[in-house]
């Protein structure tokens, strides 16, 4: 090949790669101007405005915990006596009933001191056959001293009759003085021989107290060996451990031939649970959160070995003993729980949602519509006339307020309430003197109230509604109060007296106030309208709308993209807390 046509195809070649980097700077410049165009300038599309439809659903307003499924009464069996563990008659998972022998301790130790004990209270039983002989003998002396005081006290009563007729006979001169001295001197010999014998009463009779005494020494050592033996007894008997309670053995703490020592506290041979047909649930509720439950809020439940089945429970007690752990203080609350199915195991641990409010097929809007409030280009699209600021929002909602309160049939209400809802009517009042009417109005005016202005009501927040639509709250005469405070009949674990079931009730939360607040809906005419609505429950992710000018299928806006050229507007809902990126700020649902 000539060395002229290699140069002339290396540069035909050269050429072909020259088209081929030009077509492709061409398609990347086009690429820029598309991306440019599209996307970084498209402050004035309709595209830029992220919206959202108004719908219709559930909205569950829930408090989550934790807490630890348990056996309503769960008994620990132990050993009383120390010993070698001889027997056992139970195992895990075994059915027990109430006096049924679970284990056995060698009792030959026992048995010994009982013998020992047994001889004590013979040897004492002789003792006091003895003080009683004894007794016996001390009274048969007493006996002989007062006879023989007796026959001298005659004596002397003789001799003093012999000496007073001496003295008659010596004055007559009939005998002589030495048979007076001879009288005389037997009258003196019987007084004293009949103080002797007083005398000897006075010992004889110290001798049988002494007598008695000893038998009463004998009998209260026999009582002191009687309770003797029957302590030896009682600890022979606690070698054969029984079950206080009927249910099932959970766990068994020892084995056949082990020793236990019972000197300073009673070792556990067995945990027993009473029915594992009935179980609760110990859940630790928040100090924030306590204040929303009551004894009628509705409890569901989830536990690891069953994640898509939902246990449904009752609160059957709320405990005022409060718990601190790292700063964080806590309530235990109890949930009863039906575990006919027995799937439920002690020691599982229950993710817990307590429903504290329910609002079903509500109109609702999402948490980011009421925080959005027009930025940078998007304020050229406001409709004239639909407001912005936040004085005109708070004064529509306001008026939009007491307008809709001007239109409430007040002959269900009670006189002081349709006198209120007169007052709160009147276009003169603050709005702070209709808040302060409001509060005046009686749960069951604000409920009647509520349902003409379209919030109906909330599940949860009032009480569950039964059948018939009454309240589950009792009547007024099925209900006692102590100290002002409400007492209802509960339920205590086993072994516990009945009387213990009278403990107090908590009252239902009060609803929380509905709120005004302010979004942005998009029109057939691509304009920005600002709609005042009253907002009720909220889920954390949508809020319901009691009231106001918006209706299901209203295309409101969550959001924008904000260029850097872009300067946000003031909020104009009082609820928003103020921009915060794209789409503004921090409403929090209640």
């Amino acid at each position: 090949m000539a060395h002229s046509e290699v140069i002339k195809k290396t540069g035909v070649k050269l050429l072909k790669k020259k088209k081929i980097l030009i077509s492709v700077a061409v398609l990347l410049i086009i690429c820029a101007v598309i991306f440019d165009f599209g996307f970084l300038r498209r402050g004035s599309a309709s595209n830029d405005l992220l919206t959202a439809k108004v719908d219709r659903g559930d909205i569950r307003n829930t408090v989550s915990a934790t807490g630890t499924v348990q056996a309503v009464t769960t008994v620990q069996v132990g050993a009383q006596v120390s010993g070698q563990v001889q027997a056992l008659y139970a195992d895990y998972n075994s059915v027990v009933h109430a006096g049924q022998v679970v284990a056995k301790l060698d009792p030959a130790n026992f048995e010994a001191q009982v013998q020992r004990a047994q001889a004590d209270v013979n040897n004492a039983q002789a003792g006091i056959k003895s003080a009683q002989a004894s007794f016996a003998n001390a009274q048969a002396g007493l006996q002989s001293a007062q006879a023989n005081a007796k026959a001298l006290r005659v004596a002397q009563d003789d001799a003093l009759d012999v000496l007073n007729r001496n003295k008659e006979l010596l004055n007559s001169g009939v005998i002589s003085t030495r048979d007076m001295e001879v009288a005389k001197t037997a009258y003196d010999s019987a007084v004293a021989k009949s103080k002797q014998a007083e005398a000897q009463i006075g010992q004889a009779q110290a001798q049988v107290g002494v007598a008695q005494a000893a038998v009463a020494a004998a009998q209260a050592q026999l009582q002191q060996n009687e309770a003797a033996l029957k302590q030896a007894q009682v600890s022979l008997d606690y070698t054969v451990i029984k079950t206080p309670i009927d249910g099932v053995v959970v766990s068994r703490n020892v084995d056949v031939g082990q020793t236990v020592a019972a000197s300073l506290q009673a070792p556990t041979l067995f945990t027993i649970a009473n029915d594992l047909r009935q179980m609760q649930v110990v859940a630790n509720i928040d100090e924030a959160d306590i204040g929303k439950i009551s004894n009628n809020t509705d409890v569901r439940f989830t536990v690891d070995a069953f994640p898509s089945q939902q246990f449904k429970g009752t609160i059957s007690e709320i405990r005022l003993n409060s718990q601190t752990a790292q700063n964080v203080v806590t309530y235990n609350v109890i949930i009863s729980v039906d575990n006919s199915g027995l799937k439920l195991k002690p020691g599982m641990t229950a993710n817990i949602t307590l429903g504290v409010g329910e609002a079903d097929n509500a109109l609702r809007v999402p948490n980011s519509a009421l925080r959005y409030r027009p930025q940078g280009d998007a304020l050229s699209r406001v409709e004239q006339g639909s407001g912005g600021s936040a004085t005109q929002g708070s004064a529509n909602a306001d008026g939009s307020r007491r307008n809709r309160m001007a239109n409430i049939d007040t002959t269900g209400l009670s006189p002081q309430g349709a006198e209120i809802v007169k007052k709160m009517s009147d276009p003169s009042i603050t709005s702070d003197q209709r808040k302060a009417l409001m509060q005046q109005l009686s749960d069951d005016d604000k409920q009647k109230i509520r349902a003409q202005m379209g919030g109906g009501s909330h599940k949860g927040d009032q009480g569950n509604q039964n059948a018939n639509g009454a309240s589950d709250a009792n009547k007024p005469g099925d209900q006692k109060e102590i100290a002002g405070v409400p007492v209802q009949k509960g339920t205590v674990a086993s072994g516990i007296d009945p009387e213990a079931a009278e403990k107090i009730q908590f009252p239902n939360p009060q609803v929380e106030k509905d709120k005004s607040a302010v979004v942005w809906v998009l029109n057939k005419d691509n304009k920005l309208v600002q709609k005042n609505i009253v907002i009720g429950l909220t889920d954390g992710q949508y809020t319901q709308v009691v009231s106001g000018d918006l209706k299901d299928g209203d295309v409101v806006v969550i959001g924008q993209t904000v260029t850097a050229s872009s300067k946000p507007s003031t909020p104009s809902n009082p609820l928003a807390g103020g921009g915060r990126g794209a789409g503004g700020g921090g409403f929090r649902g209640r």
